[in-house]
């Protein structure tokens, strides 16, 4: 239990901030402190301040306790409170996949706004949470949706999350890399991806919470060969005899490379940058 200095709104949220400082600027662990209050115990972040020295209950701090405790060792908020929000939807999220991110919900935007009111089918490969999937399913009313993902408990909870938000999204397990024949439709109009494009020297100047917390299956590729899934989306793309549109987000510094591999097989392509000014998109179309 914590001790009954930290037993109220504001003490409680100080003894939050304060063990989570160490890891984080201190805006950062503001916004931390913040949203796991809210979570935890059900409030508006303004209730904090506006009624500091309201009691908590012994079960609140309780779970404010151990919550804390997996905070101040690194482990990312989104995995404590079990969720995150993406585009105004709450997805559940476990340390079987990503966290998704801002620069993500970008990408999204860039496809509705291009695809809207279009009857299409869409192939989102590497799914994880679903969070790209369901977003679209459910921006993109008349588009049929599919996604898959390597991992059996990533498609687990990517169809829990279709199931909690009453989005249709048929899931499939598959591997890109090695097997590209059990998807159930022979041509895709689009093919979406967030792949895993992080090089592994890049790991010494990652964070802490993202590198001993999230999965580096769907984070890393070997330095030699960076691109990797972006040549199997590539081949599986151009396989097709009319080709259809692929969006992906990319790694920064490979920006340049990874259009050059979709231009010779006879796409045009936009890499588009994020709201931070970093090469975070791209888009490649079939040449007329």
């Amino acid at each position: 239990m914590l001790e009954k200095k930290t037993n109220t709104y504001l003490t409680a949220f100080n003894f939050v901030k304060n063990a989570v400082t160490p890891l984080y600027e201190e805006q950062e662990a503001t916004a931390i402190a913040k949203r796991f209050l809210e979570d935890t115990l059900h409030i508006s972040s303004y209730e904090i301040f506006l009624y500091p020295g309201h009691h908590v209950h012994e079960i609140g701090q309780a779970l404010i306790e151990s919550g804390t405790e997996r905070l101040a060792k690194g482990e990312p908020l989104q995995y404590v409170i079990g969720k995150m929000e993406f585009i105004g939807v709450d997805f559940q999220v476990t340390p079987d996949v990503l966290i998704p991110r801002p620069e993500t919900e970008e990408l999204i935007w860039w496809i509705a706004a291009d695809q809207q009111g279009k009857e299409i089918t869409l192939l989102d490969v590497g799914t994880g949470s679903g969070c790209i999937a369901i977003s679209l399913a459910r921006m993109l009313p008349k588009a049929m949706v599919y996604a898959t993902d390597i991992s059996e408990k990533a498609l687990a909870l990517a169809k829990t999350n279709a199931e909690r938000n009453k989005i249709k999204v048929q899931f499939i397990q598959n591997d890109i890399l090695s097997n590209q024949a059990n998807l159930p439709l022979d041509r895709f109009d689009i093919i979406v991806s967030n792949p895993p494009y992080i090089t592994e020297k890049e790991k010494k100047v990652m964070h802490r919470n993202v590198l001993e917390h999230e999965p580096h299956l769907a984070l890393f590729v070997p330095n030699d060969d960076p691109l990797r899934f972006y040549k199997a989306i590539a081949s599986l793309a151009s396989s097709y005899k009319n080709p259809g549109t692929i969006y992906l987000e990319i790694n920064e510094a490979f920006g340049k490379e990874t259009a050059e591999l979709f231009s010779t097989l006879g796409f045009d392509t936009i890499i588009r940058k994020d709201i931070n000014g970093k090469e975070r998109m791209i888009r490649a179309t079939p040449k007329d």
